[in-house]
């Protein structure tokens, strides 16, 4: 029996999920991915629900780029079992603890978590923020520029803070620009940065409407719903079949 057929009820999902658990089985059948190289972080913030598809999005993302290095932010759920899982699948990443992170006046639980990592590690370092529930579905031309650029990137599903950036920013004065400006955490920082590059949307972005795949070559499926739930397993099953070779 495979592990596929092993999964604990922790990494199971409702109808209310973005994702299927048992439709995303297979990730754990797939080879390990194996770092390389020096200079890139591949980075995603999740708990013990998203485990499987945040497999899945750095093993695709990874297999496209040819390189790079995992690091996980638990959210606060992961168990002993699942930190085993990621260190066989992703090569041994670096897993912060929710509390050693230090916050220095940002609030908790509104997104600035993986934005403050990025900001804190990246002084030689570019660093990506992938979404769990992203899929990589074939060449990412763009991020690959953009990184060889060292130019800082925005797209559904995926941000990029080029290495030598900003430090984090003063968060009173942030959290004042945001009650003015309304803008999510990741705007009001992208607006620090040297020229951010824009992904075309018609590559980085899914339309879970469609029941066939998105015509892109990375695709986010956050939204809760059986029809994101059932584009990002076709979308999976996909880049799983690549994983495998």
């Amino acid at each position: 029996m495979t592990m596929s057929g092993l999964l604990p009820q922790r990494w199971r999902t409702g109808p209310g999920d973005p994702h299927r658990a048992e439709a995303l089985a297979g990730v754990l059948d797939t080879p390990p991915l194996v770092p390389s190289g020096q200079g890139l972080t591949l980075c995603v913030r999740i708990g013990t629900q998203q485990l499987l598809p945040a497999l899945v999005a750095l093993k695709s993302l990874h297999g496209r780029l040819g390189r790079g290095r995992c690091m996980v932010l638990d959210a606060g759920t992961l168990t002993g079992a699942d930190r085993a899982t990621l260190a066989h699948h992703l090569g041994d990443p670096s897993i912060a603890a929710r509390s050693s992170l230090h916050l220095d006046g940002f609030p908790p639980d509104h997104g600035w978590e993986p934005l403050l990592a990025a900001l804190d590690g990246r002084a030689d370092t570019y660093w990506l923020l992938v979404d769990p529930h992203a899929v990589a579905l074939g060449e990412v031309t763009d991020v690959v520029r953009a990184i060889a650029a060292n130019r800082s990137l925005c797209g559904p599903g995926l941000l990029g803070f080029a290495a030598g950036g900003p430090a984090r920013p003063d968060a009173e004065r942030v959290l004042a620009a945001q009650a003015r400006t309304k803008l999510a955490p990741h705007a009001l920082l992208l607006g620090r940065e040297a020229a951010p590059i824009p992904l075309p949307p018609e590559r980085y972005r899914a339309n879970p409407a469609k029941k066939d795949l998105p015509a892109c070559t990375f695709a986010a499926f956050g939204k809760p719903g059986l029809r994101s739930a059932a584009a990002h397993a076709a979308a999976s099953c996909t880049a799983l079949a690549t994983l495998g070779r």
